[in-house]
């Protein structure tokens, strides 16, 4: 099937959905139309229950299993440093230091200190770059009281590793910095396979954070050529195209177990996971206990992000544009769609953030190859088209308009950047958070 047929595919599927709303909203029969939309998806070669979705999860042999190290280091962090507090922190400075000056002395000495005082979680992680498979130890089986606990302290890992790295490049140890990055995208990959929004919200974090370490590291020190491609090829590597449709796939089986099981017969069990589930349907309006209701709003999670689940095949240019065309249509649902009109939303805007990271990952690529014609020239291209053969095959499309990433010369250094989510060039001026999303561009600087 053609790029250009699976586009017309999915534009049938959010129509039909509208139809399917529409009918169900006229009290017609719906257990048919779920069946209907839940094969569909089965056909698709995804899950539909909860007990599908954890067979989804691929299993990894013990001693093959890099989440079980990571888990072993997160345990050794919390015992260092409880809460990760001190971790956070120190990452938190790091990161709002001037890129254009050295890192403060008085900052390089508490960063070393932690660290002495993390040696065993440092071996762990060092440990753990070995292992290239992984599942964390969660049973997707208990829908929203799944424990997702490790996310968070999976974080302050790879946070723990930006303090090594610039410490290690402070020294003019480059090959220590280049590995803390290495260990960085590892430790942020291992959540590749993970059939969780929220858990590849947590993946995109330490990629973005990575590259903003590697823009930092790059505007105080030079690197090798031998190193710039060691992380180039790092840095496309972390392009998880599959990641996206299995994070939508997953995510559509929680929140349609949720609806099945607040208009089911156990609506009253008395269990965590339903206490969850009552208090936000209290909060939004929802009834509790009506089938009906329930199977209709089955029916239009499965439509509205259905065609996300069965993304495989499209660019991210494509990608972004379907999010932002079903959201303007979800926005039009009837407001007898409580779950639908108060959850799609927040659910499609992760979309966009699938796309900054696609962003920063390729911004970060097209800068390590600039790197290495520096290296080589002694001077930076005037522009990227100079990178290709040689240090590219092709230029990276910006995942956001599909048109090439942008480059600009500074007086001292240079920019690479995508016009973001508004679509609209500000000639490199950063991304800000505003009501209506991030507005400016997502930009890779490197001033040297």
């Amino acid at each position: 099937m053609s790029i250009a047929h699976y586009v017309v595919l999915l534009g049938t599927l959010v129509f039909a959905g509208i139809l399917i709303c529409r009918a169900l909203s006229s009290g017609s029969k719906s257990e048919d139309a779920l069946a209907d939309a839940e094969q569909r998806m089965r056909d698709a070669g995804h899950p539909v229950t909860l007990e599908e979705l954890n067979a989804y999860y691929p299993e990894v042999q013990r001693d093959q299993n890099t989440a079980l190290v990571y888990g072993q280091a997160a345990t050794l962090l919390e015992s260092a440093d409880p809460g990760r507090e001190r971790t956070n922190s120190l990452f938190e400075r790091l990161k709002d230091a001037e890129a254009t000056t050295p890192i403060a002395a008085e900052l390089l000495r508490e960063i070393e200190s932690h660290l002495s005082a993390c040696g065993g979680v440092l071996s762990a992680l060092d440990q753990a770059l070995a292992l290239q498979e992984s599942r964390y130890p969660v049973d997707l089986r208990r829908g929203f009281s799944s424990d997702l606990d490790y996310l968070a302290p999976l974080r302050s890992c790879w946070r723990l590793e930006a303090l090594r790295g610039a410490l290690a490049l402070s020294r003019g140890q480059s090959s220590d910095f280049v590995q803390s990055q290495l260990s960085m995208l590892h430790i942020a990959g291992s959540l590749r396979n993970e059939p969780l929004i929220l858990s590849q919200l947590i993946r995109i974090a330490g990629h973005v954070e990575a590259s903003i370490m590697l823009a930092a590291g790059l505007s105080r020190h030079s690197l090798t050529i031998g190193e710039l491609k060691a992380l180039e090829i790092a840095y496309e590597d972390s392009l998880a195209q599959d990641a996206f449709a299995r994070a939508y796939a997953g995510e559509l089986c929680f929140v349609n177990s949720g609806l099945s099981r607040l208009g089911g017969e156990g609506f009253d069990a008395d269990t965590p996971e339903m206490a969850a589930l009552r208090e936000s349907a209290l909060k939004t309006g929802a009834p509790i206990g009506n089938r009906e209701y329930s199977i209709r709003e089955q029916v239009v999670f499965i439509e509205f992000l259905g065609p996300f689940a069965n993304a495989s095949d499209l660019t991210w240019p494509e990608r972004m544009k379907l999010g932002r065309e079903v959201e303007t249509v979800v926005w039009k649902l009837p407001n007898s769609h409580v779950d639908a009109k108060d959850s799609l939303p927040q659910l499609l805007r992760a979309v966009q953030a699938f796309g900054r990271e696609v962003a920063m990952l390729c911004t970060a690529r097209v800068a390590l190859a600039v790197e290495c014609f520096r290296a080589d020239a002694g001077a930076l291209p005037d522009d990227l088209s100079q990178l290709v053969p040689k240090y590219l095959p092709a230029l990276n499309a910006d995942p956001f308009d599909g048109q090439p990433l942008r480059y600009k010369r500074l007086s001292n250094g240079y920019q690479v950047y995508s016009v973001g989510e508004d679509l609209k060039n500000d000639g490199g001026r950063q991304a800000e958070r505003s009501d209506f999303g991030f507005l400016g561009d997502w930009v890779f600087e490197v001033r040297r």
